[in-house]
């Protein structure tokens, strides 16, 4: 399997924390994710983290820092890559391969609505 891109969070209006599905990585090595902000209540603000998945325990571990808050609309695209640096409005944030097990948690700063989709596009 050579790159390819998945929907993580259809659109959606959301008020609290939310996680994507549980992701199989297959041989990527990091991945762009798309963070597309329609409607911002310019509070709280938005987070896009990646978690590894425990296959045994099933418990979940953060494995990138949480990047600058998001408060308004526009799309934020984010390089979990390992070596990857910030290049203007792209933020980078890896401190390892892709994992395995893996999923996508969008961290919201407090219960304000925001309507949003998240994308994903596997870099090998």
């Amino acid at each position: 399997r050579g790159n390819h891109t998945s929907t993580l969070l259809a659109s959606a209006a959301r008020t609290a924390t939310t996680n994507s599905a549980d992701q199989t990585n297959y041989n990527g090595k990091g991945i762009l994710v798309f963070l597309d902000v329609t409607v911002a209540s310019g509070t709280g603000g938005l987070q896009a983290v990646l978690q590894m998945k425990d296959s045994i325990s099933g418990n979940y571990k953060t494995i990138t820092s949480a990047p600058t808050l998001v408060i308004a609309t526009g799309q934020s695209v984010y390089s979990f890559y390992p070596g990857a640096a910030t290049v203007g409005a792209l933020t980078a944030a890896a401190e390892q391969n892709l994992p395995r097990l893996w999923r996508l948690q969008v961290l919201h700063g407090d219960a304000s609505s925001y309507t949003y989709s998240v994308s994903g596009s596997i870099q090998r």
